[in-house]
């Protein structure tokens, strides 16, 4: 688990319903990056909601979501990608699974998918993309 920087989220809280006569189990298990710990609250309900596992929240904490205006919204055109000079610029991002936060290596690996669509992905008109939105 160190390795891949990971822990256990579970505060030994029975996780499984079990007769009165044998031992209470925790053998449902919750894992999470070292980043995630301080942005999470884990626990268990009381309730098994009909099964013999308790459930099981695990509630995040991670800050105001911004809310994505339609005018925003890029279509790419998948037809017309240039598929290899996609495949090249992410082939380039290979320092993104390095060590290190794993919230910033995931914004990290998003603005360069994002780029890369950009360089080899054309989009479409503005005449489809307004047509989509109209539905959307």
């Amino acid at each position: 688990m160190e390795k891949y920087d990971l822990f256990l989220m579970n505060d030994r809280s029975a996780t499984r319903l079990t007769p009165p006569s044998q031992r209470k189990s925790a053998v449902d298990l919750t894992f999470g990056s070292r980043s995630l710990f301080t942005l999470s609250n884990w626990f268990v309900l009381e309730d098994t909601l009909g099964s013999d596992h308790f459930a099981i929240i695990l509630d995040l904490h991670l800050g105001l979501i911004e809310e994505v205006s339609r005018n925003s919204l890029r279509l790419f055109n998948t037809k017309k990608a240039d598929w290899q000079k996609f495949c090249d610029f992410m082939q380039n991002s290979t320092f993104l699974f390095s060590s290190g936060n794993n919230v910033w290596k995931y914004e990290l690996f998003r603005d360069r998918m994002i780029m890369a669509c950009n360089e080899s992905i054309p989009l479409y008109s503005s005449k489809f993309v307004s047509k989509f939105n109209k539905n959307w």
